[in-house]
Protein backbone atom coordinates (compact mmCIF):
# COMPACT_ATOMS: atom_id res chain seq x y z
CA UNK A 1 0.00 0.00 0.00
CA UNK A 2 1.36 3.39 -0.97
CA UNK A 3 1.95 5.90 1.82
CA UNK A 4 0.73 9.46 1.72
CA UNK A 5 3.42 12.15 1.75
CA UNK A 6 2.73 12.98 5.39
CA UNK A 7 3.09 9.29 6.33
CA UNK A 8 6.50 8.73 4.72
CA UNK A 9 9.37 8.32 7.22
CA UNK A 10 11.96 11.07 7.30
CA UNK A 11 15.61 10.68 8.16
CA UNK A 12 18.09 13.24 9.44
CA UNK A 13 21.84 12.61 9.67
CA UNK A 14 23.71 14.63 12.30
CA UNK A 15 26.71 16.64 11.17
CA UNK A 16 29.97 15.00 12.21
CA UNK A 17 32.10 18.05 11.41
CA UNK A 18 31.85 21.42 9.67
CA UNK A 19 34.58 23.50 8.03
CA UNK A 20 35.51 26.79 9.68
CA UNK A 21 34.77 30.11 8.01
CA UNK A 22 38.38 30.45 6.79
CA UNK A 23 38.81 26.93 5.37
CA UNK A 24 37.15 24.59 2.93
CA UNK A 25 37.36 20.85 2.40
CA UNK A 26 39.03 19.79 -0.85
CA UNK A 27 38.90 15.99 -0.48
CA UNK A 28 37.66 13.33 1.92
CA UNK A 29 38.78 9.71 2.34
CA UNK A 30 37.94 7.02 4.89
CA UNK A 31 39.87 4.17 6.43
CA UNK A 32 38.89 1.83 9.29
CA UNK A 33 38.45 4.02 12.35
CA UNK A 34 39.34 7.36 10.75
CA UNK A 35 38.12 10.04 8.36
CA UNK A 36 40.68 12.17 6.47
CA UNK A 37 39.99 15.68 5.15
CA UNK A 38 42.25 17.87 3.02
CA UNK A 39 41.69 21.53 3.94
CA UNK A 40 42.67 24.73 2.12
CA UNK A 41 42.18 28.41 3.01
CA UNK A 42 39.09 29.92 1.43
CA UNK A 43 39.35 32.92 -0.87
CA UNK A 44 37.72 34.95 1.92
CA UNK A 45 40.67 34.21 4.21
CA UNK A 46 43.15 35.85 1.77
CA UNK A 47 45.55 32.95 2.11
CA UNK A 48 45.55 32.87 5.93
CA UNK A 49 45.39 29.49 7.59
CA UNK A 50 41.94 28.65 8.95
CA UNK A 51 41.06 27.48 12.43
CA UNK A 52 40.07 24.01 13.47
CA UNK A 53 36.44 23.04 13.15
CA UNK A 54 34.63 21.31 15.98
CA UNK A 55 31.90 18.71 15.91
CA UNK A 56 30.26 15.71 17.53
CA UNK A 57 29.92 12.12 16.43
CA UNK A 58 27.49 11.64 13.58
CA UNK A 59 27.18 10.71 9.95
CA UNK A 60 27.76 13.50 7.42
CA UNK A 61 30.33 16.15 6.57
CA UNK A 62 29.45 19.77 5.84
CA UNK A 63 31.34 22.01 3.43
CA UNK A 64 32.88 19.34 1.21
CA UNK A 65 33.91 20.16 -2.38
CA UNK A 66 35.40 16.77 -3.32
CA UNK A 67 34.95 13.25 -1.91
CA UNK A 68 36.97 10.06 -2.30
CA UNK A 69 36.51 6.51 -1.13
CA UNK A 70 38.86 4.36 0.90
CA UNK A 71 41.46 4.21 -1.85
CA UNK A 72 40.22 6.44 -4.66
CA UNK A 73 39.77 10.12 -5.37
CA UNK A 74 37.56 12.70 -7.04
CA UNK A 75 38.58 16.12 -8.28
CA UNK A 76 38.93 18.70 -5.54
CA UNK A 77 38.16 22.37 -5.73
CA UNK A 78 40.46 25.28 -6.48
CA UNK A 79 42.73 26.14 -9.37
CA UNK A 80 46.38 26.64 -10.18
CA UNK A 81 48.41 29.69 -9.38
CA UNK A 82 50.49 30.64 -6.36
CA UNK A 83 51.40 28.01 -3.78
CA UNK A 84 48.67 27.14 -1.28
CA UNK A 85 49.20 25.62 2.17
CA UNK A 86 46.99 22.54 2.44
CA UNK A 87 46.42 20.68 5.67
CA UNK A 88 45.43 17.11 6.36
CA UNK A 89 42.98 16.58 9.21
CA UNK A 90 42.43 13.15 10.73
CA UNK A 91 39.14 12.57 12.59
CA UNK A 92 38.91 9.54 14.86
CA UNK A 93 35.62 7.72 14.39
CA UNK A 94 35.88 6.13 17.85
CA UNK A 95 36.85 9.13 19.98
CA UNK A 96 35.97 12.16 17.85
CA UNK A 97 39.49 13.54 18.33
CA UNK A 98 41.07 15.67 15.58
CA UNK A 99 44.70 15.83 14.50
CA UNK A 100 46.20 18.17 11.88
CA UNK A 101 49.19 17.43 9.66
CA UNK A 102 50.93 20.28 7.82
CA UNK A 103 51.60 19.47 4.18
CA UNK A 104 54.16 20.86 1.72
CA UNK A 105 52.95 23.83 -0.34
CA UNK A 106 51.74 23.12 -3.89
CA UNK A 107 50.80 25.43 -6.73
CA UNK A 108 48.15 23.00 -8.00
CA UNK A 109 45.15 21.69 -6.04
CA UNK A 110 45.07 18.04 -4.92
CA UNK A 111 43.01 15.77 -7.11
CA UNK A 112 42.90 12.54 -5.08
CA UNK A 113 43.39 11.24 -1.54
CA UNK A 114 44.26 7.58 -0.93
CA UNK A 115 43.87 6.24 2.63
CA UNK A 116 45.28 2.90 3.77
CA UNK A 117 42.42 0.41 3.84
CA UNK A 118 44.27 -1.67 6.45
CA UNK A 119 43.76 0.93 9.16
CA UNK A 120 47.26 2.37 9.56
CA UNK A 121 47.65 6.17 9.73
CA UNK A 122 48.96 6.36 6.16
CA UNK A 123 47.61 8.43 3.27
CA UNK A 124 48.85 9.61 -0.13
CA UNK A 125 47.74 13.02 -1.38
CA UNK A 126 48.06 13.28 -5.17
CA UNK A 127 48.77 16.52 -7.04
CA UNK A 128 49.57 16.94 -10.73
CA UNK A 129 53.27 16.13 -11.10
CA UNK A 130 54.06 15.92 -7.37
CA UNK A 131 52.48 14.08 -4.46
CA UNK A 132 52.75 13.82 -0.68
CA UNK A 133 52.86 10.88 1.71
CA UNK A 134 51.69 11.35 5.29
CA UNK A 135 52.02 8.96 8.21
CA UNK A 136 50.90 10.02 11.66
CA UNK A 137 52.10 13.62 12.12
CA UNK A 138 54.86 13.31 9.50
CA UNK A 139 54.62 14.16 5.80
CA UNK A 140 57.08 14.02 2.91
CA UNK A 141 57.10 14.76 -0.81
CA UNK A 142 57.34 11.68 -3.03
CA UNK A 143 60.35 13.05 -4.90
CA UNK A 144 61.07 9.76 -6.71
CA UNK A 145 57.72 10.20 -8.51
CA UNK A 146 58.17 13.88 -9.35
CA UNK A 147 56.65 14.55 -12.77
CA UNK A 148 54.17 11.66 -12.43
CA UNK A 149 50.48 12.08 -11.62
CA UNK A 150 49.23 9.38 -9.25
CA UNK A 151 45.83 8.04 -10.26
CA UNK A 152 45.52 4.74 -8.32
CA UNK A 153 47.00 3.19 -5.16
CA UNK A 154 46.80 -0.31 -3.71
CA UNK A 155 48.10 -0.78 -0.15
CA UNK A 156 49.65 -4.15 0.62
CA UNK A 157 48.74 -5.89 3.86
CA UNK A 158 51.25 -5.19 6.68
CA UNK A 159 53.30 -8.33 7.21
CA UNK A 160 53.90 -7.87 10.95
CA UNK A 161 52.39 -6.37 14.09
CA UNK A 162 55.80 -4.95 14.97
CA UNK A 163 55.38 -1.16 15.25
CA UNK A 164 58.48 -0.32 13.22
CA UNK A 165 57.53 -2.72 10.44
CA UNK A 166 53.92 -1.49 10.33
CA UNK A 167 55.24 2.07 9.95
CA UNK A 168 56.92 0.91 6.73
CA UNK A 169 54.23 0.52 4.07
CA UNK A 170 54.52 -1.18 0.70
CA UNK A 171 52.19 0.04 -2.04
CA UNK A 172 51.55 -0.30 -5.73
CA UNK A 173 51.11 3.11 -7.36
CA UNK A 174 49.45 3.65 -10.73
CA UNK A 175 49.85 6.81 -12.80
CA UNK A 176 47.91 8.71 -15.42
CA UNK A 177 50.54 7.58 -17.93
CA UNK A 178 49.79 3.89 -17.38
CA UNK A 179 52.87 2.99 -15.30
CA UNK A 180 52.79 0.90 -12.12
CA UNK A 181 55.41 1.40 -9.41
CA UNK A 182 56.24 -0.80 -6.43
CA UNK A 183 57.14 1.55 -3.55
CA UNK A 184 58.24 1.18 0.06
CA UNK A 185 57.27 4.18 2.17
CA UNK A 186 58.63 5.19 5.55
CA UNK A 187 57.20 8.04 7.67
CA UNK A 188 59.79 10.56 6.42
CA UNK A 189 60.97 9.18 3.08
CA UNK A 190 60.24 7.01 0.05
CA UNK A 191 62.85 4.29 0.51
CA UNK A 192 62.21 2.33 -2.69
CA UNK A 193 60.39 3.13 -5.92
CA UNK A 194 60.72 0.93 -8.99
CA UNK A 195 58.57 0.61 -12.09
CA UNK A 196 57.18 -2.92 -12.46
CA UNK A 197 54.75 -2.55 -15.38
CA UNK A 198 53.52 -0.12 -18.02
CA UNK A 199 50.44 -0.22 -20.22
CA UNK A 200 51.06 -0.18 -23.96
CA UNK A 201 49.75 2.00 -25.45
CA UNK A 202 49.81 4.31 -22.39
CA UNK A 203 46.45 4.76 -20.69
CA UNK A 204 45.48 6.24 -17.31
CA UNK A 205 45.08 3.73 -14.47
CA UNK A 206 41.95 4.33 -12.42
CA UNK A 207 42.09 1.35 -10.03
CA UNK A 208 44.62 -1.16 -8.65
CA UNK A 209 43.87 -4.29 -6.65
CA UNK A 210 46.35 -6.79 -5.21
CA UNK A 211 45.65 -10.45 -4.39
CA UNK A 212 48.29 -12.12 -2.22
CA UNK A 213 48.84 -15.75 -3.26
CA UNK A 214 50.53 -18.07 -0.78
CA UNK A 215 53.09 -20.52 -2.19
CA UNK A 216 52.14 -24.23 -2.04
CA UNK A 217 53.46 -26.18 0.96
CA UNK A 218 56.74 -28.08 0.43
CA UNK A 219 56.15 -31.40 -1.29
CA UNK A 220 52.60 -30.70 -2.32
CA UNK A 221 50.07 -28.34 -3.76
CA UNK A 222 51.20 -28.52 -7.39
CA UNK A 223 49.75 -30.42 -10.34
CA UNK A 224 50.68 -34.07 -10.65
CA UNK A 225 52.44 -35.07 -13.87
CA UNK A 226 50.24 -36.87 -16.40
Amino acid sequence: MALADDERPTFSLPTVWAAGAAEEVQLVAASPGALYLVLAPTSRSSGRRGGSGGGSAGGSVSGVSGVSGVSGGVSGGGGGGSAVSYRLRRLSVLTGEEEDVDLPEHSTPPHALFADAHGTAAVILAHSGESTYAYGRESTTLSKLRGQTISAVSWLQPQSANTREVNTREVLIGTSGGAIYDAILEPTRMRVCKQVYALSPPSPLSWLHVEMISPPPPGGGGLSPA
